[in-house]
């Protein structure tokens, strides 16, 4: 990780994701949700398994809405806009950041007590992927954002 301020959670794309992303930062000795949050994007099945808070969109209603759309388009007419509510399905996976709950007098487990410079080492051993590395490699802390590689 290379951002100034380190992050204290992450929203990801799917639960699928979110597994993942649980086992990496178990491994790199981060405490879920104490050190970092994980959020997923799904309710999968599993979540209830692993504890995992997530987004729960009705996927089934979603086939039968894309279904309709469907016909409707088969038989020339224009579909109307669909807006799906979703759900917040909170489970053991989150937590306010640390420095919120240090702030507000609430005591943090001796694992995570303390400044978040071992909080950063952990972060920084947690294994990248060769485009993080590149992108580490080529901009300065300062300079993260939306970036292409040279073609």
């Amino acid at each position: 990780m290379v951002a100034e301020q380190v992050p204290t959670a992450a929203f990801v794309a799917s639960d699928e994701m979110a597994f993942g992303v649980l086992k990496v930062l178990r491994k790199a000795g981060l405490d879920v949700p104490r050190d970092f949050s994980v959020l997923g994007f799904d309710n999968h099945e599993l979540c209830g398994v692993v504890d995992l808070t997530t987004m729960d969109h009705d996927v089934a209603e979603q086939g039968q809405d894309a279904a309709r759309i469907l016909l409707e388009v088969l038989n020339g007419r224009s579909p109307a806009a669909i807006v799906r509510p979703v759900r917040l399905v909170v489970r053991g996976t989150t937590a306010p950041p640390r420095a919120l709950r240090l702030a507000a007098g609430t005591p943090d487990s001796p694992p995570s007590a303390g400044p978040p410079a071992p909080l950063e080492r952990k972060l920084h051993a947690i294994p990248q992927t060769r485009h993080q590395r590149y992108v580490r490699q080529r901009h300065s802390p300062g300079q993260l954002g939306h970036t292409r590689r040279n073609r």
